[in-house]
């Protein structure tokens, strides 16, 4: 594995958050976090960049993150595709594992996750339940008014309505969620695609042609259709259990509520001996966490400097003897100036000076006052 490699485009990637609407994007948020699970996997943390991405992350989730606008091109496309590339080499279980039998349906009891609450649905997104009973699915692909329109006008036969603008996060858990019902039957697309991610027509060919041993999305259009969090069983039972219905372009509520109602519902759906599958989650509730220890390195003293348009950064060592002073225009600068010049030593301190920092930034260029830890 090249790591010269990986931690350039690692740079790449953390340099896309320098954007305020990329560094504000649900879409870049959730890439940076599966990037940090695939450096996490492959033991790659020691690399300078890990404590970088960690620290964008963090700006990032304090940012008010809004859904994807479907920018051409996506900046983080580019960089991600090559990481994928990569670290192309499955961790653990493979798809195209050459163990006797079907290893995608087998579980490590040593290591298989706990239990999941079974509400339906069981993964999180942006949609709305309407009957958990009944049969139907809407998904007004990027547009959010049509998806709010019908959800509102509640279809009879319709099970949930949901938005999905991204080719791999995007459908996995729409994939997720249907397949943990044994009720539902049929999907109806609708609205506009996502522009640049195309994540409809990377669901219907997941639906006409499934996976390659990559888990990549055979003829899809979206430029990273890579299903990295299904497993082949998840994915072949939503190709074997939902049919779609495609009417992409279709915006006008009343039309789409026209076709729902013509769609004719399957007399084999049963919930009677209905192999239910449930979805594998990493969920880990996480609260209360003590404080970490002061970090052996020093503390920071953040202040804005309003006239200047400018942030201050002070460094103090733990006898409160003051070590540097830096001044930026923005949080980047100054934050990848203190970890380059030893600064700081925990990874925990790092994202607390990505936060404050971006806070600060924030307090500068909208002129409100900043109070650093409040």
């Amino acid at each position: 594995m090249d790591k010269t490699k990986i931690a350039a485009y690692l740079a790449e990637l953390i340099a896309v958050g320098d954007e305020p609407m990329c560094l504000s994007c649900h879409c870049y948020l959730n890439v940076l976090r599966q990037v940090r699970d695939d450096i996490g996997a492959r033991g790659l943390e020691d690399l300078p960049e890990s404590a970088l991405l960690d620290t964008v992350m963090a700006r990032s989730e304090v940012a008010q993150p809004h859904d994807c606008l479907g920018c051409d091109p996506c900046l983080p496309v580019a960089p991600f595709n090559e990481l994928n590339e990569l670290f192309r080499q499955p961790v653990g279980e493979s798809p195209n594992c050459s163990c006797p039998g079907d290893c995608s349906t087998k579980t490590d009891s040593a290591t298989a996750p706990p239990p999941i609450d079974t509400t339906w649905p069981p993964l999180p997104g942006n949609y709305r339940v309407l009957d958990p009973n009944a049969q139907g699915t809407i998904c007004t692909l990027s547009s959010v008014d049509l998806f709010e329109a019908v959800a509102v006008a509640a279809p009879t036969g319709v099970a949930i309505v949901g938005s999905m603008v991204t080719e791999n996060l995007g459908i996995e858990r729409l994939v997720g969620n249907l397949v943990t019902s044994p009720a539902v039957s049929w999907l109806l697309l609708c609205g506009l695609d996502s522009k640049g991610h195309r994540a409809g027509e990377s669901l219907l060919a997941l639906s006409r042609n499934g996976v390659d041993s990559e888990m990549r999305v055979v003829g899809a259009s979206g430029q990273r259709a890579r299903l990295q969090n299904l497993t082949l069983a998840e994915i072949e039972a939503f190709r074997r259990r939902v049919s779609l219905i495609p009417h992409v372009g279709v915006m006008d509520p009343s039309e789409v509520l026209a076709i729902a109602s013509t769609i004719e519902v399957s007399s084999d759906v049963s919930r009677e001996g209905s192999a239910t599958i449930v979805v594998r989650q990493l969920v880990e509730r996480v609260s209360g966490f003590p404080v970490s220890p002061r970090d052996p390195a020093g503390y920071f003293v953040i202040d804005v400097l309003s006239e200047l348009k400018a942030l201050r950064l002070e460094h103090y060592a733990n006898d409160h003897r003051l070590t540097a002073v830096l001044e930026g225009e923005n949080a980047r600068d100054l934050y990848i100036a203190a970890i380059r010049k030893e600064l700081l030593s925990q990874l925990d301190h790092a994202a607390y000076l990505g936060r404050e920092l971006g806070r600060a930034e924030d307090a500068m260029r909208s002129g409100r006052h900043f109070t650093q830890d409040e």
